[in-house]
């Protein structure tokens, strides 16, 4: 009987054994990070954008990477506009279920912005993107996308930028690292880029390339009629 009984727990503690091996193989599995192929052919036309992206302003995260594909000011009567166009994409694939989008600059240039929340654009930063937007669940790189977001913001004023202390020059290097954060799968993935061109700028309209119709307009206009994010087409 004793002997049976040892035989017993012997198998029992077995398969337990057995049992929670493949709940750790299954949660790691969940949870692991698989590589994107970027010659995958079953890339999406997003994905397909986002990796011909040749730039050294780059970023990654856990699961998230980004790119700043360009960086532009445009000078107008009394302001300095900037607009960054930035490209994110998953850099594995997983179960990847995202709820938004978040973006901020450097603590110095948050600062600067909050001390005149009622004169800038700023706050354009702080909301979530996407929110009320239905995003498909990533299971499969057939079903991955790039985002791309057109994030435009002034300096307030240029007698406020003189107030503040700042020349020209050094304000674009204030504005010039931009944080990203991902809400997915109930957690967080945060990616912090610095852009490492010279921010091209214009002021005088004939300067802007008739390709840029974004900055035409914000030449003539003071906004940007861009959408504000959607899946990266070129």
């Amino acid at each position: 009987m004793f002997r049976n009984s040892l035989y017993t727990c012997k198998l029992i503690h077995f398969f337990a054994l057995i049992l929670l091996s493949l709940t750790l193989f299954g949660c790691s599995s969940i949870n692991t990070c698989h590589p994107i192929d970027q010659n995958d052919p079953a890339l999406t036309a997003s994905m397909k954008n986002y990796y011909s992206d040749d730039t050294m302003s780059y970023g990654e995260g856990k699961v998230f990477s980004a790119k700043i594909i360009s960086f532009d000011k445009v000078i107008r009567s009394n302001q300095s506009i900037y607009k960054i166009v930035v490209a994110i994409a998953p850099k594995c694939i997983t179960e990847i279920d995202i709820n938004g989008f978040t973006f901020s600059l450097s603590e110095e240039a948050e600062k600067y912005f909050y001390t005149y929340p009622w004169l800038s654009s700023y706050d354009l930063f702080n909301i979530t993107m996407f929110d009320n937007f239905p995003l498909d669940k990533i299971t499969a790189v057939s079903n991955a996308q790039a985002y791309c977001f057109n994030l435009t913001f002034d300096n307030c004023d240029n007698g406020k930028q003189k107030e503040a202390g700042y020349t020209d020059e050094e304000f674009d290097e204030l504005v010039k690292q931009l944080n990203i954060t991902v809400d997915y799968n109930g957690t967080k993935d945060t990616i912090t880029l610095e852009y490492q061109n010279e921010i091209s700028s214009y002021d005088d309209i004939n300067t802007i390339p008739e390709s840029r119709e974004d900055l035409l307009s914000i030449f003539s206009t003071g906004n940007d009629d861009s959408p504000v994010g959607g899946y990266y087409n070129k």
